[in-house]
């Protein structure tokens, strides 16, 4: 049996897999859900539902006008954070709906 003196860290083997894969990119796309409602918050997450992600763009529902609009203000700094907490410039554009 062979023994490796080297032994490596499970994040590291993780890593190796998910690169020779090349999964990253689908990784932080899967991600993105999660990453929006961290970056808007408790209030607005729950009158807002993501809906998808399709070709760098995120469709948001928001039922009420005034907050869609409050949003729709908002939106280039939405993609901003939502792009510095992914680490990548995923994001390029959110519909509010």
């Amino acid at each position: 049996m062979y023994m490796n003196n080297n032994p490596k860290h499970i994040k590291s083997i993780i890593d190796e897999f998910i690169s020779s894969h090349r999964w990253e990119e689908q990784i932080l796309i899967e991600s993105i859900p999660t990453v929006w409602e961290a970056v808007i918050g408790v209030k607005i997450s729950t009158i807002s539902t993501f809906q998808r992600y399709e070709n760098g763009i995120i469709y948001i529902r928001v039922p009420l006008a005034p907050w869609r609009n409050e949003l729709i203000l908002r939106r280039q700094d939405f993609i901003q954070l939502i792009n510095d907490k992914l680490g990548k410039p995923i994001v390029t554009d959110i519909i509010f709906r």
